[in-house]
């Protein structure tokens, strides 16, 4: 791993670009293994390890999921009650055969998801 960060194509070797910091924040890799090709950075930067950036962008990220998932909910309810009314209005057998099969996999396809906290990254454990 260290191999491939030190053959970063960033154009400017001379300070930490942003490969460089993103592989050494993913993998762990302590950023003085990082910096055998380049020189040591000035003392004012802020230590890596004490920056909860990734921490945000993972908070926000799974608000996000959380958000789609319950404009995805509502957008299936309301599907749900027009196709009832329409139902109630006499609708054909085949369609409602149609709705049956539809909602048995939508079912069953929630109910795969595995919500287990071994899928979830170290930090959300």
């Amino acid at each position: 791993m260290s191999d491939d960060l030190n053959a970063c194509s960033s154009p400017d070797a001379a300070k930490l670009c942003k490969h460089i910091f993103l592989t050494s924040r993913i993998t762990r890799i302590p950023f003085p293994l990082c910096f055998s090709l380049f020189e040591p950075l000035s003392n004012d930067l802020p230590d890596v390890e004490d920056s909860c950036d990734i921490d945000e962008a993972e908070n926000l990220c799974f608000a996000e999921y959380l958000e789609n998932i319950q404009k995805y909910h509502n957008s299936f309810n309301s599907i749900y009650q027009q196709k009832m009314s329409k139902i109630k209005s006499g609708m054909r057998m085949h369609t409602l055969s149609e709705m049956e099969d539809t909602m048995k996999r939508s079912v069953a396809n929630i109910s795969d998801v595995d919500e287990s906290s071994v899928s979830l990254p170290p930090r959300q454990r």
